[in-house]
């Protein structure tokens, strides 16, 4: 994935006014990407973080700033999501971080990859293929969890390690299941209600 470290899109989006996390941030392009194959940088701007485009558009230079990182966070992203290699991983915080932030990182990433899914026309989980209503079932009872208690730090550690794969691998999944639905309807556009 991209080498862009968490805390300078933070500083970034925070300088232009932006309240969404990256890991949301991130999750929420994830969920789009899924769901709209077709995303553009643009429209994501457009459907996600219009404060970067009023800020673009005021003449804030912290936003071409800003602008480029997202560039780069989107490429990484687009191409990541259906990685053979399997790179792709979630945008939040390495192990520098303490796991209870991380922790709330990834609720909140989840809690963006099921707007994203959203925003992209899916609203309802059931009439997905496969494990999908259960994984997307999964992810918000991920992004519900409030606050974390850590007892055993090598066990928690790992718990954290095992949800961190079993997001990331499931993700991989919806990315793929959902283009093979796109590529069975004739409009490419899949819309559950």
């Amino acid at each position: 994935m991209t080498d862009l470290d968490y805390s300078t899109i933070q500083s970034s989006l925070q300088r232009i006014a932006v309240e969404t996390s990256p890991a949301e941030c991130h999750g929420q392009l994830c969920g789009l990407l899924s769901s709209l194959p077709e995303l553009s940088y643009t429209a994501w701007l457009e459907m996600a973080l219009p404060e970067l485009i009023e800020a673009k558009n005021s003449g804030n230079a912290l936003a071409a700033e800003t602008d480029g990182l997202l560039q780069q966070l989107f490429a990484d992203t687009e191409q990541g999501i259906v990685d053979r290699e399997l790179g792709f991983q979630l945008y939040i915080s390495g192990d520098d971080e303490s796991l209870a932030v991380r922790l709330e990182q990834l609720a909140e990433w989840c809690s963006g990859f099921l707007l994203g899914l959203a925003m992209g026309g899916i609203k309802e989980f059931k009439g997905l293929p496969g494990d999908i209503p259960e994984l997307l079932d999964d992810l918000v009872e991920f992004s519900r969890a409030g606050s974390f208690t850590l007892e055993n730090e090598e066990e928690d550690e790992n718990a954290y390690m095992e949800l961190n794969e079993y997001v990331r691998m499931g993700v991989m999944l919806v990315k793929m299941e959902l283009s093979q639905l796109h590529s069975s309807h004739d409009d490419g556009h899949v819309s559950i209600h």
